[in-house]
């Protein structure tokens, strides 16, 4: 259930002369049996009336989403989004919100299994989509037209918008899941006409009722304006009332009968997107007596009838968009000084709420670019994309720097610094080069300052960063020169960081040394890297910490020497741990989860295995829940388990997923689980894909890895030729710098492909072919023997927790039984099927039937219940 509203806050009811009709209502009920419902119909329709009464009488606690103009920006509608659902599911609606917008296929799937995990059952769930027409940014769009296209079968959406929303209904019309609703059927009928004016205690003849329908139409806005008009012309209908027009109305009898001040207190509301009753008392502190007591203010407000009103679902005010329109044409007479301070009043709660977006907006609103600031680095120093596609937006609407006091510097850090990391997330690197180069030329020649410090010390940082992400754009040996440049400056005036800027983001691999590499350029690297991590930690407050250690574990267990490999990542992990890096502390891990794979020992893998899941309780680490995923999913498929990693890799990824600046390693799982399912083609069609050849491909470590598997994949089709071409091509780039692992961890595979190398009489070395195969021969006899203990102890342990008479539910569903039919064969009633069918998806972290299935016999219990 929602949340109920603040105790100490007086909630007016609901409109009270809201006539409920029963047609409408019969129509929402039938539509309740689809997915979708469009409600379409102009301003003043009732739309939203018809809706929310029709649910409150039906019990119903729908997740209500109200959207506006700002919420084309992803991010702001994410966070709006998430809100409603918080409400409704808070550990669902955070994990949604931390997850973020899902902008590709493999996010999407990741929300597709939140809500059919957490907004499934018991019951239904309406999520309600108001002023849907405001949405046009098609990435939003994109969003729901896969919800639509993917709907969650306990959930219906209900759009309400004045016109067609721009998406595509045709699959959901198609298959019968879509409902419209349109004006004709909002409409008033004469004798609904007659029950509203019954409603409002106006008696009027039969003629006059029939008149009022003639001039309105049934028009529900124009009743509710007729009604008092008539209610002031002493009870009788003449047509005059009509000729005024809906604006002049507001003008002459409506806007003129508030006192000075409420109309001033008016205008500002209407600077804002959402009217809570705290927002309304914060805002009303400035008022006069009474009014600033909330009680007061609000007896005041209720006498504005339907065009403000309490709206219990959205636990806060609705002005009616007609009046909202109307109020905002007239918002130029506010002082700039009463602008600033809404703004900033509304912004501090809307970051009390987890609407960061809104906040930012504000704060831009109120010119506070300290606070604008603090809200850009409150993120994590990867800003996500939507985000940054955002918060781009608002920095670039700020004036140019010529029309600013140079005293401002959180104005200067948006416009040199903010402005280029921003740029940099999104993947435009010329771009971003330029602007922080920009702010160099503007300070380097200046005498020293805490802003000169502030802003030049950043700006090599991010170029540093930048540095390790696009080599091709900078001279060899710059990114130590960034790391010594940034902590130079920070030593004249060292600066504060906010947390989430302290944390280091780790991508695809620690040292991305771009493919083709020189001999020794791997160690040569590490050695660079090594030596300007501990500067950068100065200067970041441990930023870094454990990330030489880190380079040097990569190096190590790539080049197969497992003893050092293993040394270093201990050391990383306890480094990391001490200052919080979530990252450093993820991927070193990773490493021993691979080395424990190695070794063949199942207890020693399982420790480490619960220190890595014992990050996911780390709310500050962002992107946890992905990070987890993959190292999750490359685990399963060593183990001989592929059913059980995340669903997202197992459903059709588009391309732009495997394309993101930094994290890339995503596209790595996903072929090897289409390799592990023995999908062989596919597997080699996805590694082909352009965006996955120009992101983990550029890297020397990930063409090595990808064409590694490219090769096993080429010889179980028996294109053995293409496959020994393939292994000698991946052998070329890897041998320079000592590289074996990615050949090791084939394990058999790698074993037979070797073996036929040297029959072949490949260009390969045969001393390195033989020392390959048999590595590979002993790490795949490792493999085999912890895969069993696992799959065993994984067995037994389902079995036990499974009760008879759920495991005889699941053989009932494993052979396509309805649940009609399970209940007839268990002799047990239908809703205790349900029941058992739940319990066994909860036992087996199985999001549906069919996932169960697929789970349980990926444990062998299906076999054994035969």
């Amino acid at each position: 259930m929602m949340e109920k509203p603040h105790p100490n806050f007086p909630v007016i009811p609901e409109n009270k002369f809201f006539l409920e009709r029963k047609r409408i209502h019969r129509l929402l009920e039938k539509a309740l049996e689809g997915s979708v419902v469009i409600i379409s119909a102009g301003e003043g329709y009732g739309k939203t009336f018809a809706v929310s009464s029709f649910l409150k009488n039906r019990g119903e606690t729908p997740i209500w989403i109200q959207n506006s103009e700002r919420d084309n920006q992803p991010l702001r509608f994410w966070e709006n989004y998430t809100r409603a659902m918080e409400l409704c599911k808070p550990a669902g609606g955070k994990e949604l919100r931390e997850t973020g917008f899902p902008e590709t296929a493999r996010q999407f799937s990741k929300w597709h299994e939140i809500e059919l995990r957490d907004f499934s059952a018991p019951g239904k769930y309406v999520v309600v989509g108001d002023d849907f027409h405001l949405i046009t940014s098609r990435t939003v769009l994109d969003f729901v037209d896969r919800v639509l296209d993917h709907p969650i079968p306990s959930h219906t959406l209900i759009l309400i918008c004045r016109s067609e929303p721009a998406i595509n209904i045709t699959p959901s019309l198609s298959k019968g899941r879509l409902t419209r609703i349109g004006a004709e059927e909002l409409l008033f009928t004469e004798e609904e006409i007659a029950a509203y004016f019954r409603l409002r205690n106006i008696d009027l003849p039969a003629e006059e009722i029939a008149a009022i329908y003639r001039d309105t139409e049934g028009w529900p806005l124009c009743l509710g304006i007729v009604a008092t008009e008539i209610q002031k012309a002493g009870g009788r209908y003449t047509r005059p009332i009509l000729e005024k027009g809906a604006f002049r109305i507001f003008e002459d009898d409506l806007f003129v009968s508030i006192p000075h001040e409420l109309q001033n207190y008016l205008l500002k509301l209407s600077l804002l997107e959402q009217w809570p009753v705290e927002l309304l008392e914060r805002t009303a502190a400035a008022l006069p007596e009474p009014y600033r007591r909330l009680p007061a203010l609000l007896a005041e407000l209720e006498k504005l009838g339907a065009f403000i009103r309490y709206d219990y679902y959205l636990q806060g005010y609705r002005i009616h968009q007609v009046f909202l329109d109307y109020l905002r044409e007239k918002q130029e007479r506010l002082p700039r000084q009463e602008v600033k301070a809404v703004c900033s009043i509304a912004a501090a709660w809307c970051l009390e709420n987890n609407l960061k977006m809104d906040a930012a907006v504000n704060f831009e609103r109120a010119g506070d670019y300290a606070a604008l600031t603090a809200i850009v680095n409150s993120f994590p120093r990867v800003i996500p994309h939507a985000a940054a596609a955002t918060l781009l937006d608002i920095v670039n609407r700020l004036p140019r720097y010529e029309d600013r006091d140079e005293a401002d510097s959180y104005f200067i850090y948006l416009r040199y610094v903010v402005r280029g990391r921003l740029l940099m997330c999104l993947g435009r690197f010329e771009e971003s080069k330029a602007v922080f180069e920009e702010g160099i030329r503007r300070f380097e020649d200046e005498p020293p300052s805490p802003l000169k410090s502030w802003v030049l010390g950043e700006t090599m940082s991010y170029l540093g960063s930048m540095c390790l992400i696009k080599r091709r754009l900078f001279p060899e040996g710059f990114f130590i020169i960034c790391a010594e440049q940034s902590d130079y400056y920070y030593r004249q005036f060292p600066w504060p960081l906010q947390s989430t800027m302290t944390v280091c983001n780790v991508g695809s691999y620690v040292v991305q040394l771009s493919y083709p590499a020189g001999a020794g350029e791997f160690g040569r690297r590490v050695t660079a890297f090594a030596a300007a991590a501990p500067r950068i930690g100065i200067v970041m407050n441990g930023f870094f910490s454990g990330m030489a250690d880190l380079a040097r574990t990569e190096l190590a267990y790539f080049q197969g020497d497992l003893n050092d490999a293993e040394q270093f990542a201990l050391k990383a992990v306890i480094q990391a741990r001490e200052h919080n890096q979530y990252q450093i502390e993820n991927r070193a891990l990773f490493f021993l989860l691979r080395i424990r794979v190695h070794r063949g020992g199942l207890e020693e893998l399982l420790e480490v295995w619960k220190q890595h899941e014992a990050l996911l309780a780390r709310p500050d680490y962002h992107q946890r829940h992905v990070a987890s995923d993959i190292n999750n999913g490359w685990m399963y498929i060593q183990l001989g388990s592929p059913s059980k990693i995340a669903v997202w890799f197992q459903n059709q990824l588009e391309e732009q997923d495997m394309y993101s600046m930094l994290f890339n390693l995503e596209a790595l799982v996903k072929a090897k689980y289409l390799y592990a399912e023995k999908r062989f083609a596919e597997a080699l069609a996805f590694l082909e894909l352009p965006g996955n050849k120009k992101g983990l491909g550029s890297y020397l470590l990930g063409m090595i890895e990808m064409n590694c598997l490219a090769a096993a994949a080429r010889y179980q089709l028996g294109a053995e030729a293409a496959a020994l071409a393939i292994l000698e091509t991946s052998y070329g780039a890897a041998a320079g710098n000592g590289i074996v692992m990615p050949f090791i961890e084939l394990g058999y595979d790698m074993r037979s492909l070797a073996a036929a190398a040297l029959n072949a009489k490949s260009a390969i070395p045969r001393p390195w072919l033989e020392d390959v195969r048999n590595r590979a021969s002993a790490y795949g006899k490792n493999l085999s023997a912890i895969a069993e203990q696992y799959r065993g102890r994984e067995e037994a342990g389902a079995r036990a927790y499974l009760t008879r008479l759920e495991r005889a539910v699941l053989r009932g569903l494993s052979r396509g039984q309805t649940r009609e039919e399970i209940a007839a064969a268990t002799s047990q009633s239908l809703g205790a099927v349900k029941s058992l069918i739940s319990s066994v998806c909860g036992k087996l972290g199985a999001v549906n039937r069919a996932d169960a299935v697929r789970i349980a016999s990926g444990l062998g219990i299906l076999e054994k219940m035969e």
